[in-house]
């Protein structure tokens, strides 16, 4: 629920998509849409799951615009290194901020997803309903 709340996986479903999601009709990119809030959300809690024990701090922010901030965190693991965590926030609406990627240890969630999301696509000639099969067989898992 707090994903949904706070994360635009809208915008982020279209990013990954790259370039295809200009030619993709509406139908094609409401089920993505869809298929990747599921993927997103099962990949998300997963990746979580690793750190619910972990203390999280806010160290700093830096409003790049008045469209976007980037939140400095890190995550503390008891006997570990710390693991920096830099939020990208869409701030357009004020009232209203959303998480648009995470860059963990200076890479790019949105970024990363979108390259694996293009070899899949690369890779099967561009047939989308692979990607479908893709998210949908992670999803299950």
């Amino acid at each position: 629920k707090i994903a949904l709340e706070n994360i635009d996986i809208n915008a982020l479903s279209l990013y990954t998509l790259g370039e295809l999601r200009k030619s993709s009709d509406k139908e094609t990119l409401n089920k993505y849409q869809k298929s990747f809030e599921k993927y997103f959300l099962k990949n998300l809690t997963s990746r979580l799951g690793d750190y619910s024990s972990s203390k999280f701090e806010v160290v700093d922010e830096d409003k790049k615009s008045t469209n976007y901030t980037i939140v400095s965190s890190k995550v503390i693991i008891d006997g570990g290194p710390d693991i920096k965590i830099d939020w990208r926030v869409y701030t357009k609406n004020p009232n209203k901020p959303l998480i648009r990627d995470l860059i963990v240890e200076g890479l790019s969630l949105a970024r990363t997803q979108k390259e694996e999301f293009s070899s899949i696509l690369n890779s099967n000639d561009g047939d989308i309903n692979v990607l479908f099969e893709t998210l949908k067989e992670f999803s299950k898992n």
